[in-house]
């Protein structure tokens, strides 16, 4: 028996001219399970100018999958330089050098001063020349599985710690390849009206989606239908919690989620799209309520809070709720106004009681208090309270599941 595996692998020196050519007509690639583009245009330009002058960079690993019959090379390691010179090629950026001017791979120089400074020009033909000839040290692995592929993708990354919606992207996975395939036409694309919509129902900032965040939020709420009637129901909304749902089978836990693609397609995604229809269909009638309830002002509309709240109010509707009729919408409306309410008037109370000095205002002002804890009841107030520290945890997701079974008399 082998203690490791070995793959066969090539070395060679590769000029930049070929590589690149490759790179633009996808004869080499970066898989979809990658990090995003990371660098800046600075990060870029320090890179480039570092090939110009000739200085030694680090190597590219690539493998070759087995069993594609177009033999493509796929980047390892190495994909932020590989943009970084197509990027330069192609026109998306220059480079400043030396003289004070930016040098861009083409540019029209008929407009260009002789002797200026700070001007946009074209590289000369024999920096051009030296940068197509630069040898890149390149590694390829021949013919290795995907799931090997990973496995070499995330130890190579071991030196710079891959964020963790980055490693749940690249985990092999048929559920993290179906979720990224069904969101990919409008994940990337802020004016698209589904992003629009999970931004709004979710409660999600741009960058609560932008640079695989989303790859967390999917997880997190897929997880509470997967574990629907389970004491873990609410045990992978956080980052960490929620790759070790996508690991499920390889670690602790006693569960899988290394579905295979029928039971994704067939059973599991099906389950999960109607539980976004259910929540969005609710939270659409509750707004439509509450406008007709009170036509302007702040309780017009059912706004939620903050993505842990919103976690909660999906769990809850889809895993403890059958059916929502006009008196569940009306509970959901009286509750929400408590909250409200609650989370306004005590603001202003603490805020006049610290800075009070008189006694008998102060004595005035705990009454207040009191009234208003009265008026609201004791499960608006613990609801608020649960969002103080780590909102999206089990324990307060749990609590807030707990408060609306009270709520609701279950």
């Amino acid at each position: 028996m082998s203690l490791v595996t070995h793959h066969d692998v090539v070395r060679e020196d590769v000029e930049i001219q070929t590589f690149e050519g490759e790179y633009a007509c996808d004869d080499r690639t970066i898989d979809k399970w990658q990090r995003l583009d990371g660098w800046t245009f600075e990060f870029k330009m320090v890179f480039i100018r570092a090939i110009l002058c000739g200085s030694d960079i680090p190597k590219i690993m690539e493998y070759t999958l087995l069993g594609d019959p177009m033999n493509k090379k796929r980047i390892l390691d190495g994909g932020h330089r590989c943009r970084a010179i197509h990027e330069f090629k192609r026109g998306d950026f220059g480079v400043d050098l030396l003289d004070g001017n930016c040098y861009w791979w083409e540019h029209d120089e008929s407009r260009v001063r002789e002797n200026g400074r700070g001007q946009n020009r074209q590289l000369p033909q024999e920096h051009k020349q030296s940068f197509d000839s630069y040898k890149l040290s390149v590694t390829t692995y021949l013919n290795i599985t995907d799931s090997e592929a990973r496995v070499k993708f995330n130890e190579l990354n071991h030196c710079s710690p891959m964020a963790v919606q980055e490693v749940i992207n690249s985990w092999c996975s048929n559920l993290i390849d179906f979720m990224r395939s069904e969101w990919a036409h409008f994940i990337n694309d802020p004016n698209n009206c589904e992003y629009k919509d999970l931004q709004r129902m979710f409660c999600l900032k741009n960058g609560g989606i932008a640079k695989l965040m989303h790859m967390k939020v999917i997880t997190g709420l897929f997880s509470i239908i997967h574990r629907s009637g389970e004491t873990d129901e609410y045990s992978y909304c956080e980052p960490g919690a929620a790759l070790r749902y996508v690991k499920a089978n390889f670690g602790e836990l006693t569960f899988t989620t290394q579905f295979t693609l029928t039971d994704i397609q067939n059973v599991e995604w099906p389950k999960f799209t109607d539980a976004l229809k259910k929540y969005y269909m609710t939270m659409d009638r509750l707004n439509a309520k509450c406008v007709s309830l009170h036509t302007n002002g702040p309780m017009a509309q059912f706004k939620l809070v903050n993505h842990s709240e919103a976690l909660s109010y999906f769990g809850y509707i889809n895993n403890h709720m059958d059916t929502i009729g006009e008196p569940e919408l009306a509970m959901f409306i009286d509750f929400h106004e408590k909250c409200q309410l609650y989370r306004k008037e005590s603001t202003k109370i603490d805020k006049k009681l610290n800075v009070v000095k008189d006694p008998e205002s102060f004595t005035q002002l705990q009454l207040e208090y009191s009234e208003l804890e009265e008026s609201v009841g004791e499960s608006p107030i613990k609801w608020l309270s649960s969002f103080k520290t780590n909102g999206s945890g089990p324990n307060n997701l749990l609590k807030r599941r707990v408060i609306l079974d009270t709520v609701f008399g279950h």
